[in-house]
């Protein structure tokens, strides 16, 4: 008999499911784990800015800096959840609805 295309030992009657195992409970027992903005910037970056960068836990982040330092953070939550943002030894909690976006104010953080 020829190869039908299924995996081996597999019973024609049950689709193949790929090992895949979620994390999505154990994410939501344990703390957060902050978000850094800007914490390494290359030396011939003085000064720039990005926008849409994907963070962990449903997040898009834009940020400006000058001379090194953060000058403005924008955060918006895809997926309408809270996080932890954070600027070297200060931090910011946000708590946003799916789609809403807040700038944080520099001295804020």
């Amino acid at each position: 008999m020829g190869s039908c295309g299924k995996a081996h030992g597999e019973r024609p009657d049950q689709p193949y499911r790929a090992p895949f195992r979620s994390n999505r409970a154990k994410d939501k027992n344990e703390p957060a784990q902050p978000i850094a903005l800007l914490p390494v910037l290359p030396a011939g970056w003085p000064t720039g800015s990005v926008k849409g960068l994907r963070a962990r836990g449903g997040f898009e982040v834009d940020i400006d800096w000058k001379d090194g330092k953060l000058t403005a953070a924008t955060v918006q939550s895809i997926t309408g959840a809270g996080g932890i943002l954070r600027y070297g030894a200060k931090t910011n909690e946000v708590n946003l609805k799916p789609g809403e976006s807040k700038t944080i104010p520099v001295d804020e953080l």
